[in-house]
């Protein structure tokens, strides 16, 4: 499955901010072990109203509701760059290299230079894979551990359009009928009859479809 790929500091993840220039270094890839599935939502794509939020290993305190906003819009704008409606969207979060200071005597004087850039060990990059239904209804994104193992990404975006035909069969019409009520959220009308976590609990059940997909594909470490 090809798609456009970008990237941006990983840092963001935790704030949610736009993009800047940042110095990259070269991806790692996930320490054998590590938990490959970290965070998966299910947007709807008209309103940015989180539906569905399901973490696996999210390193971050980060409202689903700005996660959501976050992933629609990589999506539009990964869209614009060319990818095709059916296609799975894709950003990628690498740390940030950080130049170290350090001392260095020349003549009688005492000068601070700034070393090569260095990464962490402990941080790794992370990729946003995220795909829209057949209706444009709903938007699915999901953060996984960055992996070059093609045989893996295969999984990963199958697993991701499964999720996304599994919530379209078994929550259309759930959804239409939530319709106005997501509406009057994104709003912010003060009449409004439900809550963004009112919205959650609507879709909760979801959960144990996604653990069985999961299986399915066998995506658990790396």
């Amino acid at each position: 499955i090809h798609g456009t790929t970008q990237k941006c500091d990983i840092r963001k993840l935790a704030t949610v901010e736009s993009p800047r220039n940042q110095e990259q270094a070269a991806p790692i890839s996930p320490r054998r072990g590590s938990t490959l599935l970290m965070r998966l939502t299910v947007t709807d794509r008209k309103t940015g109203v989180c539906l569905f939020d399901r973490t696996w290993n999210w390193p971050h305190q980060a409202s689903p509701h700005d996660i959501a906003k976050m992933i629609v819009s990589f999506h539009q704008i990964s869209g614009e760059l060319g990818n095709q409606t059916k296609e799975v969207r894709q950003v990628v979060f690498q740390p940030s290299a950080e130049r170290k200071r350090r001392k260095k005597v020349v003549g009688r004087r005492r000068q601070t230079i700034l070393a090569p850039a260095e990464r962490e060990e402990t941080q790794q990059s992370v990729r946003l894979c995220s795909v829209q239904d057949d209706t444009a209804a709903y938007i699915v994104g999901l953060f996984h551990l960055l992996t070059e193992d093609a045989v893996l990404i295969s999984k990963v975006h199958t697993f991701l359009i499964d999720i996304c035909r599994e919530f379209s069969e078994k929550y259309s019409k759930k959804h239409a009928k939530l319709k106005p009520n997501i509406t009057d959220i994104a709003t912010e009308n003060k009449n409004a009859q439900m809550t963004r976590e009112d919205i959650l609990r609507e879709f909760k059940q979801f959960d144990a479809t996604i653990e069985s997909l999961r299986v399915v594909h066998s995506l658990d470490t790396v």
